[in-house]
């Protein structure tokens, strides 16, 4: 049977869309997920707490920050590791300080070495729920020049502050479970205004 010429372009046409009907068919469902939580790290707040509510001018120090809402060292850490993992820091250093003094995450015994890393932050554990007033850090920190591994070993059991350094960016391994704060160093406080904000962001 001969097929007339007129019929030709829409017998072409229909075909075409057979094709493209079943090159786009509809799947009959599908499933997603948006991404399993990761329940092994928790940050206490949003709003980190400084343990001093100022600075002197021309001073030095260390300042310590927890997730306390009302006043500092009132047993709220800034985060909590509740196993062993690693994770990369990342924060822009704020003005006013000048670093920290702890051990780095490559660091091996002796430990109580140290060393000073500027432009950088550590990390301290946070005093146990029933620790003794003091131990948060309150009377240690008004110290002149107190650093922040210096404030870790005064705790009750002596404890290490840890180098976090974001520049360049390094991993730090949690060893083990367990509370931490965030501790850095000033030196000759600026006179006036006041020490620099910062945020410090966790991959």
């Amino acid at each position: 049977m001969k097929i007339g010429k007129k019929y030709i372009p829409p017998l072409v046409l229909l075909m075409v869309s057979i094709s493209v009907a079943t090159a786009v068919a509809l799947p009959i469902f599908q499933q997603s997920n948006s991404g399993v939580p990761i329940k092994g790290v928790t940050p206490r707040c949003r709003e980190l707490t400084p343990n001093t509510p100022g600075v002197l001018p021309g001073s030095s120090g260390a300042v310590i920050f927890d997730c306390s809402a009302i006043e500092f060292g009132t047993n709220a850490p800034a985060f909590d590791v509740q196993a062993p993992t690693t994770m990369t820091p990342s924060y822009g250093f704020p003005s006013g300080y000048s670093g920290c003094f702890g051990l780095t995450p490559t660091s091996s015994p002796p430990y109580s070495a140290g060393a000073f890393v500027p432009g950088a932050f550590c990390i301290i554990p946070a005093p146990a729920a029933n620790a003794a007033d003091g131990q948060n850090g309150h009377d240690l920190v008004a110290a002149p020049g107190a650093t922040c591994n210096f404030i870790a070993q005064s705790f009750t059991p002596a404890a290490n502050a840890y180098v976090i350094p974001t520049n360049p960016p390094t991993a730090f391994p949690f060893k083990a479970a367990g509370s931490w704060d965030y501790c850095v160093e000033y030196t000759n406080a600026p006179p006036t205004g006041s020490m620099g904000s910062f945020t410090i962001s966790w991959s």
